[in-house]
């Protein structure tokens, strides 16, 4: 037997001991805390990478916009040398990215731990009101977990930024086709027209996806380990019963479930921007125990 498995082992009868005694008095059932979403950590992060944005969007207008009045001009009177032209300025805009914007992974990083941070505060909450005493839990998973989240989060941003590099191109060579004014196309680019949303509000759409839903995957997960890791099977589930929760959501709020077998939408955290929660079953812990006894 592992070393990791032997302490799991211990940790899983020290907490049914706890249970145990606290049935055994006959105490009244002190109310269980029931563990919160992050929501400052969201919109903290939400920030973090609309920030990274407006860089991007900055240093878009400083290379495109001095270049794009002639580009259009260009093919007016030559339409076989406007497009190396716009190749040109787009390699450009990658070079610029790449030097100039920050390494995101220590965004990813910050967010990350604060993150598991917030989420062991919530889980800790959750064990005293349980036990009434401090509960440590040892988590050798938890490193790879955060570092997993800061892989995962690079990619994303980079992948947005490629994909950024790429509209913004589109949209030159097509509005250079079409034969639109450069400001027109400059605008399409940076802010949109009546028409049609511009590149950089598709982008801060992205942006803003991307962060919730990945604070809440880190945070479901963190739940799920922390749980199962002491031989929690069960969870209630729990939602932030605010505006934002979609109807199929709503629907679960105080059902149980197995952590071997989720609902249709998954267990909490892992649809898309689910802010909902898992609260622990322990008296499914304490049965199991005594059935097997």
């Amino acid at each position: 037997m592992s070393v990791d498995h032997s302490i799991k082992a211990i940790q899983k009868q020290i907490l049914i001991g706890k249970l145990r005694e606290q049935r055994d008095k006959k105490r009244r059932a002190r109310r269980m805390y029931k563990p919160k979403y992050p929501k400052m950590l969201e919109a903290q992060y939400v920030k973090l990478i609309l920030g990274y944005v407006a860089k991007m969007r900055t240093m878009a207008e400083d290379i495109i916009s001095p270049q794009l009045s002639g580009i259009v001009s260009q093919a007016g009177f030559r339409q076989d040398a406007w497009n190396d032209t716009v190749n040109d300025v787009i390699e450009s805009l990658k070079l610029s990215f790449g030097k100039e914007l920050p390494d995101f992974s220590v965004y990813a990083t910050d967010i990350g731990q604060k993150t598991s941070g917030w989420n062991n505060k919530e889980w800790q909450k959750v064990m005293k009101s349980v036990m009434q005493v401090e509960f440590y839990q040892n988590e050798p998973w938890l490193l790879g977990l955060v570092d997993s989240f800061v892989k995962q989060n690079t990619n994303l941003i980079t992948e947005l930024t490629s994909k950024t590099e790429s509209d913004i191109h589109g949209v030159i060579d097509r509005g250079v086709i079409a034969g639109k004014r450069h400001e027109t196309i400059m605008k399409e680019i940076l802010s949109g027209t009546d028409l049609q949303k511009g590149v950089f509000q598709k982008v801060e759409t992205r942006a803003r996806l991307i962060a919730r839903d990945q604070v809440a995957k880190l945070n479901g997960n963190l739940m799920r380990l922390r749980q199962t890791n002491l031989g929690i099977t069960q969870y209630i589930w729990r939602t932030s019963l605010d505006e934002r929760v979609r109807p199929t959501h709503a629907a679960l709020e105080g059902e149980k479930f197995s952590w071997d077998n989720s609902p249709d939408v998954g267990h909490p955290g892992e649809d898309y921007q689910c802010r909902c929660t898992a609260e622990p079953d322990f008296q499914e812990l304490l049965n199991t125990n005594e059935e097997e006894e």
